[in-house]
């Protein structure tokens, strides 16, 4: 086969995974699509006396408590539990990875991560924040029921 021919069909299951992915996106609940996934860093942190290079995160297996936990320890601004800041998304992001990174702690991931990192880690979290208070609406009723 020659090295064009090969090309083709690799930019062309490229472009079909890259559909398939748009079609989960439309057809999944969205707080399990934003719940869970891997992150790779631009730049690897250090933690149990080596460098990690990817974190696996898992907004769901934190506990409610854990949850309170990372918000609570933004206490420089008002509490508002509408919106999130940066500082508590990136709690929760770190507390998400160390609950599924092995031999990766919260203080870890805080401590080490690059701006860069830190950036989509904190848009990770915001992303599954937002999908969970739209689905939680979707699940509120209102009004007396006579």
């Amino acid at each position: 086969m020659s090295e064009e021919i090969k090309k083709a069909e690799a930019e062309k299951k490229e472009a079909e995974e890259q559909q398939d992915t748009a079609e989960d996106l439309a057809t999944k609940d969205p707080i399990e699509f934003f719940s869970r996934g891997k992150f790779a860093l631009s730049t690897p942190i250090h933690a149990d006396d080596r460098d990690v290079k990817e974190l696996e995160y898992d907004f769901l297996a934190l506990s409610s408590f854990e949850y309170a936990e990372c918000m609570d320890r933004d206490t420089g601004t008002r509490n508002n539990t509408f919106n999130m800041t940066n500082k508590q998304a990136l709690n929760l992001f770190a507390a998400a990875a160390a609950r599924k990174t092995k031999g990766v702690d919260a203080a870890d991931v805080r401590r080490g991560l690059s701006v860069a990192d830190a950036v989509k880690a904190v848009q990770i979290a915001t992303t599954f924040f937002v999908a969970c208070s739209q689905e939680g609406n979707k699940r509120i009723t209102t009004g007396s029921s006579k």
